[in-house]
């Protein structure tokens, strides 16, 4: 409203901005805040929100630029700052990006986000200080909704140096954050969400994939699909070694095409419409990967929709999995992690979901276990590119090498070389998680270490 009464108001202009980011249209978002900015030249709270729009679409170097715009006009901002951090962080640059969360917190010692994710760039076991400043601020905001930060970070750097302790500050942090979610969310069906498949595929024949790319007029698309913390940035990273691969990331396109069309052809369209639009598509790309993990919903309509597609499903040891996600605090729409109940419930859906998946299309997904993965590399990564299609090279066995943008919670993980060192790693917290491993074990579902074959 404000824009049509005063279309070169700079305010109105960088809220619109905002709240289109907010709502998945980053891409949209860029015009109106260069607008916004032609208007009020090197303003940092709009240059700050060009660059998280930026970010957000994966122009990390363009976002880099404006943040430390921003800051030269403005140095002492403890939110861009800590901005800045996250957006090194996500290239790889971790000790740079640890110094302007420092920075953040020297300026506002009560920022608990920056202490988080300060938490990722540093090792528990270094240095002690980052440990005793959350602790020392977390004395100070003792009923601040927001001290669940606080406790992920000392959670964190516990559980670096393998303390029993960070069982007690990661529940803690998880029953904080739940408390606060109790009544905005709930667990899915998993008969809805196949209800969602058969609705749409309409006893729809999934052929094969297609090998002879005979339906294939541009990149192929590579789906990578699972549960948070499963495993799945280090497999993207492995195939972003492929110089002709544009991995999107997380991106929302097929909800977003399922949440306007019913028909297979008005899916594939929609999202390929999509990704054409992406800033990064290049026609001319062997492939493009789409990590929307949660796309595992609907493999059956992703292989009806796109023949030639590949689907990959990481997975690996189920506690191993839930307790990395009750370890991590997570953007919206990943709820359930926040509570061990919750989270073997939501295992068993998406275990029920899968399994019935693979009865529907056998073979049609490539099932790609973690454990194997990091013990055996030399074994699984051919593998996997083979049946990518890509043409084999030395460099997908060294995915601590790529300089890709990674936005999730393993941003600084995928950049060391492969491991297997979280490989059993919640025996560790047996007393805690005891319990929720025999739950699992009388759902059918194994936690023990599976023998490479």
């Amino acid at each position: 409203l404000a824009l049509e009464h005063q279309p070169n108001y700079p305010e109105a202009l960088s809220g619109l901005g905002v709240s289109m980011r907010e709502q998945g249209r980053a891409q949209a978002s860029i015009p109106l805040f260069q607008r916004a900015l032609a208007l009020r030249e090197a303003d940092p709270e709009i240059l700050n929100n060009l660059a998280l729009s930026l970010q957000a679409i994966s122009q990390i170097g363009s976002a880099i630029h404006c943040f430390e715009q921003a800051l030269n006009r403005s140095p002492a901002q403890p939110e861009i700052l800590s901005n800045l951090g996250i957006a090194l962080m996500e290239q790889g640059h971790v000790g740079k990006a640890a110094e302007y969360f420092q920075r953040a917190i020297q300026l506002n010692p009560h920022y608990t986000e920056a202490h988080r994710h300060l938490g990722y760039c540093i090792h528990g076991s270094d240095d002690p200080q980052p440990e005793q400043q959350a602790l020392t601020c977390l004395q100070q905001l003792a009923d601040d909704p927001r001290r669940y930060h606080l406790q992920f970070a000392i959670g964190k750097y516990k559980l670096d140096r393998q303390d029993p302790e960070a069982a007690t500050w990661f529940c803690k942090a998880n029953r904080l954050r739940s408390e606060q979610l109790e009544g905005r969310w709930q667990l899915p069906k998993a008969n809805a969400l196949l209800e969602t498949n058969q609705r749409i595929l309409n006893r729809t024949n999934i052929a094969p994939p297609d090998t002879n790319n005979s339906a294939r007029s541009g990149p192929r698309l590579i789906f990578i699909v699972g549960l948070p913390r499963c495993g799945s940035t280090l497999v993207e990273t492995i195939l972003s070694r492929n110089e002709q691969l544009i991995d999107l990331g997380e991106v929302a396109f097929l909800n977003q095409a399922l949440e306007g069309n019913n028909t297979l052809a008005g899916i594939r369209s929609s999202y390929l419409e999509a990704i054409q639009l992406h800033p990064a598509f290049k026609a001319d790309a062997q492939a493009i990967s789409d990590k929307c993990l949660y796309n595992f919903a609907y493999c059956p309509i992703l292989a009806a929709s796109f023949p030639d597609c590949r689907i990959i499903h990481v997975h690996r040891n189920p506690m191993d999995n839930l307790w990395s996600t009750f370890t991590n605090h997570f953007a919206s729409g990943n709820e359930w992690t926040y509570s061990l109940e919750h989270s073997v419930a939501f295992y068993r859906i998406y275990r029920q979901v899968m399994d019935t998946h693979e009865q529907l299309m056998p073979g049609r997904i490539y099932h790609l276990n973690y454990d194997h993965l990091t013990r055996s590399p030399e074994l699984e990564i051919p593998r996997l590119i083979e049946h990518c299609g890509f043409q084999w090279n030395d460099a997908y066995l060294h995915p601590e090498h790529s300089g890709r943008q990674i936005h999730t919670a393993s941003a600084v993980q995928a950049r060391a070389p492969i491991s297997s060192r979280s490989v059993g790693r919640w025996r560790l917290y047996q007393e805690l998680l005891g319990p929720y491993a025999d739950q699992l074990e009388q759902l059918g579902y194994s936690t023990a270490i599976e023998p490479i074959a």
